[in-house]
Formats: structure tokens, sequence, C-alpha cells
């Protein structure tokens, strides 16, 4: 099926185009792409930068131009996206042979480009493409925080573009699509990540279900998905949660040999199951309108495990350890109710407490102990197994996500 090429000619440049998508272009006669290869070329390996910004700002001036003057969003995009791409493929060379900082600096210097002519014409150059490549080679060395601001830089541009140009940025952007491990676009760079944090929530969904048996029912992928990924309510809290998951397997990729006796290491584990516990607070809230986690847990306890207390003060005070003591769960040293919770040796009116109980008050105690205090979880993580603990409190996430409508 042929596809009808259209041409426009503005100052120094032909454009041939289809849509937001260039085809071929030149600039002064010369092809476009050569030029911007040889440009960024001079600025990475010979520092001529100032030719780059003079090059790049007749660029943004016609990618502005065509969008303000000419009524031509798709064309100025197709010319962005032009840019962007060759200074990508450029790049390219670099970090497949593993030169990743010579990558990011030959993107820094297009970014830096941009940044400085939209400071001085207060116009928006759509830069999500370049960003994400960023981000991207951050996510290679293992730099979580750049690499995810960097990717929800880039969600932020495509959140302004793609309703511009008639598309929904949730069905097709790559950074929007890894905020959210949605899986559909499998050509993405991103991809691969994705597929690794769904590996890990599936195996975690696995271990959940094998914990439940048959007196629960089992809980799915698809009901994640479905549920809690695609919520719009809870789309910082899904953020936060994918975060939290790659953070997760960040520290895994590393000999746990060399992370299992320092502390430190333990102080990170603390922060991703206090944000876990975080995660589960704003679930329960978002069905609960709940403002604390007591009223959560206590909310959904009485929907699905219908106890009889009158709120969540009077059933704080109903658990007992094996021995008979009494315990506050939201008071209670987490060094001693965690491991009792795992070993369900608590009881709650004399009775043993079910699966979703014991991971409804470990959240709970996790939530509150956590934010106040760290020594005495890091004395836990010496005794008991970090997973485990990841394991009940996602367990708690799946139970508060079944109950979403």
């Amino acid at each position: 099926m042929s596809v009808n090429t259209s041409t426009f000619q503005i100052g120094n440049f032909i454009l041939n185009y289809v849509g937001s998508r260039m085809q071929a272009a030149t600039y002064k006669g010369l092809d476009l792409n050569n030029e911007t290869d040889t440009l960024i070329h001079n600025a990475f390996t010979k520092g001529e930068r100032l030719q780059f910004q003079t090059f790049s700002n007749e660029i943004f001036d016609t990618i502005a131009d065509l969008d303000k003057n000419y009524s031509m969003y798709e064309l100025s995009i197709a010319l962005t996206n032009a840019f962007f791409e060759r200074i990508n493929d450029y790049f390219n060379q670099y970090f497949t042979n593993g030169k990743i900082l010579d990558g990011q600096a030959i993107l820094k210097i297009a970014i830096e480009a941009v940044q400085k002519w939209e400071d001085a014409h207060g116009y928006m150059i759509h830069k999500a493409t370049a960003y994400t490549f960023l981000g991207n080679t951050y996510l290679v060395t293992g730099n979580l925080d750049l690499a995810f601001t960097m990717i929800h830089d880039s969600l932020i541009q495509d959140t302004y573009t793609y309703p511009r140009l008639g598309k929904d940025y949730k069905k097709e952007a790559p950074a929007y699509l890894f905020a959210t491990l949605n899986i559909n676009n499998p050509v993405s760079m991103l991809y691969k990540y994705v597929q690794e944090m769904k590996n890990k929530v599936e195996s975690i969904i696995n271990a959940h279900n094998f914990a439940c048996e048959s007196a629960i029912s089992q809980f799915s992928y698809t009901t994640f998905h479905n549920k809690f990924l695609q919520r719009g309510s809870l789309e910082p809290i899904v953020f936060y949660f994918v975060y939290t998951i790659m953070t997760a397997l960040n520290l895994e990729n590393w000999d746990k040999k060399l992370l299992a006796n320092n502390a430190f290491s333990r102080l990170r584990q603390v922060d991703l199951l206090f944000n876990l516990s975080l995660v589960v607070d704003k679930t329960l809230s978002d069905k609960y309108t709940s403002e604390f986690i007591s009223e959560g847990v206590f909310s959904y306890l009485k929907q699905v495990e219908q106890i009889t207390d009158a709120n969540a003060g009077a059933l704080n005070k109903c658990f007992n350890y094996s021995n008979g003591k009494p315990l506050k769960i939201s008071e209670e040293t987490i060094e001693n109710l965690i491991p009792a919770l795992l070993n369900n040796t608590i009881t709650y009116r004399g009775q043993n407490t079910s699966y979703r109980m014991r991971a409804m008050l470990a959240v709970w105690n996790v939530r509150n102990f956590s934010a106040h205090n760290l020594t005495g979880i890091d004395k836990l993580l010496t005794t008991v197994s970090y997973e485990n603990i990841l394991n009940l409190l996602m367990s708690a996430l799946f139970f508060a996500i079944e109950v979403l409508p």
C-alpha cells in the first residue's frame, strides 16, 4: 500500500513527511541527517558546542514557527522527532558498544541545547524521545533515581503532545507503559525492565496463592493489572509502586553475600518495606476513604472478615500472643510482632488469625512503626527473612486490590 508523502518548504528546510513522521529532509540543500550527525559529532568530540547550538536554534525556531504561525503541529513534531532520533542514532553508536557515559554525554548536549533555547523563547519543544533514551541509560547503570526522573519527565511531555496529535499516551507512550508496568509495547527500549518487574510481581503472586491455599480465592496478574495498575485514581501510587519494585530488583541484582551483613543494605530494605506499606495504605484509602492505615485495615477486616469491633481502637485491643500476652498492633515492637505474624502465633479474641488478617496487621504495624523508628526493623532483618516480610506486605496489597470495584 503506497503512502502519499507531502512536501513543505520553510526557511532553509525542505521537509518530506507523512503525518507526524519525517520521510526525508534537507537543510540548505544538504541532507538534514548528515548535518545533524556532523554537528553533534563535532560538539561531542571537538567541543564545538556553539556551532551545534546555532544549528539547533534554527531547527527549534522552525519547529515553533510550524506550530504557532502555520498551524502545522504534526509537521513540527515530525521535525522534532527527526532531529532527536538522529541524535539518538549517533548516541547508539557509543551506547551499544558499552560506552554508556559517552552516550549520556551526547544526549545531555542535545538536551542542554533545547533547554537553553526554551529558556529564551518560552515554547516547549517535545523532548520525550531524548528523555526516554537518557532514562534508559540510567536504568542500565542502576541509577534508578535519575532513570525514573528522566522517564517521568518524558511522560509529562507525552501528556501534552499526544492529545494534540489525537493519540492516547496511556496506550502508546513508552514512558507511561513503563510507569504502569504495561507490556503492550514489546519494541520499546524499556520493555526489558517492564518484563522483569512483571515477572517479579508474578512470582510474588505465586507465593501469595500458595500461602492462601484453598481457603482464599486465587489472585491473578490480570486482576492486579486491571484493578491496580490501570486505576486512574491511584496513578501516582502506581508510579510509586513501580519505582519500589524496580528498586527491589536493583538490590537483588547484587551478590547477596555482599549485602547480607551490612546495616546500610538492611536500611534500604526497611525503606522498601515502608514504601510498600504506604502503597497498601493508599490503596485501602481509595476504597474506604480512610485517613490512617488503622482505619483502612479496620474497614477491610469489617468487610471481609466480618469482625465485630466498633472501630479501629476497639480492634487494636483484641489481640494476644500465643502465651496470652496482650498486644497493640499500632504500638507493638516490630521485631516481636512480625515474626509472630509470620509464624501464625497471634490470636484475635482467642482464635487463630487468618492469613488475610495477618497480612493486614503486618502492613499496619510496618506503616506505623517505620514512620517513626528504624532501629527495630533493622534488628528484625538480622533474624527474619526480608523476602518473607515483603511477600506478606504484598499479600496485603493483593487483598486490598481485590476489594476495589
